[in-house]
C-alpha cells in the first residue's frame, strides 16, 4: 500500500502533538454540543438522550393520530407494511445488478494486468462505468421514444448476465491476473475496528433505505428531480419541456428515476424505487472512501472514515431526498481516487508498463464526466480539478527525467494523457451538451446565455434566474459566516468531520498529498462562496473528501495513548447522528409506514389543495392550468404549469402583449377561450401564496395580478373563484367550457 510515510512514526504521535490533538478534540466537541439546532432551536445534546427512544419508535412505531378523519382507508405503520415495498426492493436489485454488470463489462475490456486495482476498487470503478452505460441507454431509449418496459428490462437482465459471465472469466484467470486478486477482499487485519463499524454502519443504512422509500415533501425533488421524469413518463419519451428549465440540467441521477419508472411502469411507484435506488450512491461513496484510506494510511482508517460519512445526518439527507448530490459526491470521490490511482499506477511501473497504465486516466475523465452529468457544477469540482492533477503529473514526471530525455517529452506526456481523459469526459458530458444543443441552441442551457443564447429564454428570465442564483454580497463577515455554518452551525453536521479532519494538518503536515487535499477543500468553499446562491447542500461533495481525512486522523488517534478519548468521541457522535435522523426533525414519517397512506399525507402535508383537487378533479374529465404552483408531482389528472423562471402560461394563453402605455392587453374573450379550449383547459387554479412568496425572492411575472384574474372574470373566461378547502390562498376558477363563439 501506498501509505503516509509519517503515519507510523514517532513524531507523528509525539506528546506534543498527541496533547494538541486532543485539546482540539474536547474543545470542538464542547462547542459543537453547546450549540443548538437552528432549524427548531432546541439542544444538540438533547439528541443522544433522546437517541434510544427514537430509535424504539422504529422498531414500534406509535399509532398517528386522526388518520381516519381525512384520509381514505388509513393503515398505521409497523412491519406488516414491508411487504408492500417488495416491488421496489426488486427494482432496486434489478437496476444496481445492471449498473454492476455492464460496468464489469466496460471495466474488464478496459483493465490490464498494469492496473494496481483490488477487487473493492475494481467493484466501485465498475459501478461508475455502469452508471454511465445504464444512464446513457436510459436517455438514448428515451429521447427515441422507445421507453418500454419490454425493451429495458431485458437490456438490464442482459447486463447483469455479462457482469456475472465476465466476473466468472477473472476468476477462472486467477493465476495470470494476480494484480486483480491480490488483496482481493477487504482486510481485517484489525477485526474489532471492521466489525465494530459495521454494527453502526448496517443499521443506519437499512434505516436510510426505508426512509428512501417514503414519499418526498421536499420542494425541489417535488418540483423537478421527480416531476421531470414523470412528465417523460407520461409523455412516453423525454423531450424538451419549455415550461420547466430544470429539466434542461445534466440529469444523470433522475435518468435512473425514470428508468426505475419505465421498469415499474406507474409513476408513482417508480418514483419511490427510483429515491431507493439515488440512496445507493451513499455506501458506494463510503466504499470509495475505504478505498482511498486504505491506500494512504490503513483499513482501519478506511472504516473509521465510512463511519464518518454514513453517519452523517447531510449523507442521510441527500440519501433519503432524491438530490442530485448523492450522485455527484460519489463521482467527486470516485473521479479523487482515480486520480490517486493513476499518479501511483504510473509511479510505480516501469516505462513501457506506463504507457499501458496510461489508460487509468481514462477512468478519470469518465468519472469527472459523470459529476458533471449529475449536475453542472461537477465540472468545477471535478472537472477542472482532474484536469489540473494531469498538468502537475506531468510536469514533476517531465522534472524528473534525465536533461536529454525532456526534449518532446513534456508536449507528448500531455497530449497522451489529455487525450485519454478527454476520451473519458467527452463520452460522459457529450449527450447532454448535444441534447441541449438539439433543444434549445445552448449546450449548457440557461447558462452562458449572453453567449449561445437560447430558446424560450430572454432578457427578463436571465435577470430573474441570475437574481435567484446570485451570492448575496461578498463582504468578509458573510464568508466567516457561511464558514462557521459548515463547521459548526449548520444543522445537519456531525462533530466525527470537523473535530477530526482538522487534525490532518497537525498529524501529516509534511505529506503533501495531505495538503493537496486540503488545498481542494479550500478552493472548493471559496468557490461554493464565490460562484453559488450558498445553498448548504451544494458543498456536501467535498464531504467524502473530509471524510477521508476525519478516516486518517482517527486512526492514527487511536494508536496513541487518547485512544479511549476518541472512542468516547466517535461513541458519542454516532449516538447522536442516530438520535437526529431518527427524529420528525430528518424522517416526518415512521419507517415502517404504510406507502398509500404515506401518499396522502405528503400530499396533503406538501399542498392541502392539491390533496383535494386529486379527489375533486381525478374523477372528471378536467385539465388544470396551474398559476404559481410548480412543485406538482402529487398531481393525478392533467395539467400545465410553468416554473418561476420560465414565461408565464397564463400570459402566453390571455394576453397580446404590452401597449405603448407599458400595459398589458387581454387578447378578446372569443380568443382566450379559443386558447383555452385548444389546449383542453377545464380550470385555472391560482395559489397566491407561492406568488408572494416568488415576488419576495425571485421576482414573478407582472402579468399574474388578481386584477388580472378578476379582468377575466369580468370578461367571461372565467367563473367566479372558489376557495378550496384547507387551503386558504389557492383559488380555483372554472373556465366557460364552450363559450367562445356567438358569445
Amino acid at each position: 500500500m501506498n501509505q503516509l510515510a509519517n503515519a507510523d512514526s514517532p513524531d507523528c504521535l509525539s506528546p506534543m502533538r498527541s496533547w494538541l490533538a486532543l485539546v482540539w478534540l474536547l474543545g470542538f466537541v464542547w462547542l459543537f454540543f453547546s450549540q443548538s439546532l437552528p432549524i427548531a432551536d432546541v439542544s444538540r445534546i438533547g439528541f443522544v438522550w433522546r437517541a434510544p427512544f427514537s430509535m424504539l419508535d422504529v422498531i414500534d412505531p406509535p399509532e398517528i393520530e386522526n388518520l381516519s378523519t381525512i384520509f381514505e382507508n388509513p393503515v398505521q405503520p409497523g412491519f406488516h407494511t414491508l411487504p408492500s415495498r417488495w416491488d421496489l426492493i426488486l427494482v432496486f436489485a434489478l437496476i444496481w445488478g445492471a449498473i454492476w454488470g455492464w460496468g464489469r463489462t466496460v471495466l474488464t475490456g478496459l483493465i490490464t494486468a498494469t492496473w494496481d486495482l483490488n477487487r473493492a476498487e475494481c467493484f466501485l470503478f465498475a459501478s461508475a462505468c455502469g452508471v454511465a452505460v445504464v444512464t446513457f441507454a436510459t436517455l438514448g431509449t428515451g429521447l427515441a421514444g422507445w421507453g418500454d418496459p419490454w425493451f429495458l428490462i431485458p437490456f438490464l437482465s442482459l447486463g447483469i448476465v455479462c457482469g456475472l459471465t465476465c466476473e466468472f472469466r477473472v476468476h477462472q484467470n486467477q493465476t495470470s491476473n494476480k494484480n486483480h486478486a491480490d488483496g482481493g477482499a477487504i482486510s481485517f487485519r484489525m477485526p474489532i475496528y471492521g466489525m465494530s463499524c459495521l454494527v453502526v454502519i448496517v443499521p443506519i443504512v437499512l434505516l436510510m433505505a426505508l426512509a428512501s422509500m417514503i414519499p418526498p415533501i421536499e420542494f425541489d425533488a417535488r418540483e423537478y428531480h421527480l416531476q421531470g421524469p414523470k412528465e417523460y413518463f407520461l409523455a412516453g419519451k423525454i423531450d424538451y419541456l419549455p415550461h420547466n428549465v430544470y429539466t434542461c440540467f445534466p440529469f444523470l441521477t433522475e435518468m435512473l428515476t425514470f428508468l426505475a419508472m419505465t421498469v415499474c411502469g406507474e409513476w408513482f411507484r417508480g418514483a419511490l424505487a427510483g429515491q431507493f435506488v439515488l440512496m445507493g450512491f451513499a455506501p458506494l461513496t463510503a466504499l470509495g472512501i475505504f478505498c482511498l484510506c486504505r491506500r494512504w494510511h490503513s483499513d482501519v482508517a478506511g472504516w473509521l472514515g465510512s463511519l464518518a460519512y454514513l453517519t452523517q445526518p447531510w449523507t442521510w439527507q441527500i440519501s433519503t431526498i432524491p438530490f442530485a448530490e448523492g450522485g455527484l459526491s460519489f463521482f467527486v470521490m470516485a473521479t479523487c481516487l482515480a486520480c490517486v490511482i493513476a499518479v501511483s499506477t504510473e509511479r510505480s511501473k516501469t516505462t513501457g508498463e506506463r504507457n499501458k497504465a496510461t489508460g487509468t486516466w481514462f477512468l478519470v475523465g469518465l468519472c469527472s464526466g459523470c459529476a458533471f452529468g449529475c449536475k453542472y457544477p461537477g465540472i468545477i469540482w471535478a472537472v477542472i480539478p482532474a484536469m489540473v492533477v494531469i498538468g502537475i503529473r506531468t510536469k514533476l514526471a517531465v522534472q524528473s527525467a534525465p536533461n536529454d530525455q525532456t526534449d518532446g517529452k513534456m508536449q507528448s506526456l500531455w497530449m497522451h494523457r489529455s487525450l485519454v481523459f478527454l476520451m473519458g469526459l467527452v463520452l460522459t458530458t457529450g449527450p447532454w451538451l448535444l441534447k441541449n444543443t438539439l433543444q434549445t441552441g445552448n449546450p449548457v442551457y440557461p447558462l452562458l446565455w449572453s453567449v449561445f443564447g437560447g430558446s424560450d429564454w430572454d432578457a427578463e428570465l436571465h435577470e430573474r434566474w441570475r437574481n435567484g442564483h446570485r451570492p448575496d454580497g461578498y463582504e468578509i463577515d458573510s464568508l466567516f459566516r457561511h464558514a462557521g455554518q459548515i463547521v459548526l452551525t449548520g444543522n445537519w453536521l456531525s462533530p466525527l468531520l470537523f473535530g477530526f479532519a482538522p487534525l490532518t494538518l497537525l498529524l501529516f503536515w509534511r505529506d503533501v498529498r495531505v495538503r493537496w487535499l486540503w488545498i481542494y477543500v479550500a478552493g472548493y468553499f471559496l468557490l461554493w462562496w464565490w460562484l453559488t446562491h450558498r445553498i448548504d447542500r451544494f458543498w456536501l461533495p467535498v464531504v467524502p473528501v473530509l471524510c477521508v481525512l476525519a478516516g486518517m486522523a482517527t486512526a492514527t488517534l487511536c494508536r496513541g495513548p487518547q485512544k479511549r478519548v476518541v472512542v468516547a468521541v466517535l461513541i458519542l457522535s454516532v449516538v447522536y447522528s442516530y438520535g437526529l435522523v431518527t427524529s420528525p426533525l430528518m424522517t416526518y414519517a415512521p419507517h415502517l409506514a404504510d406507502l398509500e397512506t404515506e401518499r396522502q399525507r405528503a400530499e396533503y402535508a406538501n399542498s392541502p389543495a392539491l390533496f383535494h383537487l386529486n379527489r375533486q378533479l381525478a374523477v372528471d374529465d378536467a385539465k388544470v392550468l396551474f398559476v404559481g404552483d410548480a412543485a406538482l408531482f402529487e398531481v393525478r389528472f392533467p395539467y400545465a404549469y410553468n416554473t418561476v423562471f420560465n414565461h408565464s402560461l397564463l400570459e402566453r394563453y390571455t394576453s397580446s402583449g404590452i401597449d405603448t402605455n407599458g400595459e398589458f392587453r387581454l387578447l378578446d374573450r372569443n380568443e382566450i377561450l379559443l386558447n383555452l379550449e385548444e389546449e383542453g383547459f377545464t380550470h385555472v387554479v391560482v395559489n397566491w401564496r407561492e406568488i408572494r412568496r416568488y415576488l419576495n425572492t425571485y421576482g414573478f411575472s407582472e402579468f399574474v395580478t388578481r386584477d388580472r384574474l378578476r379582468q377575466l372574470v369580468d370578461l367571461g373566461v372565467l367563473h367566479e373563484p372558489e376557495r378550496i378547502a384547507d387551503a386558504t390562498e389557492s383559488e380555483i376558477y372554472r373556465i366557460n367550457i364552450g363559450q367562445s363563439v356567438g358569445n
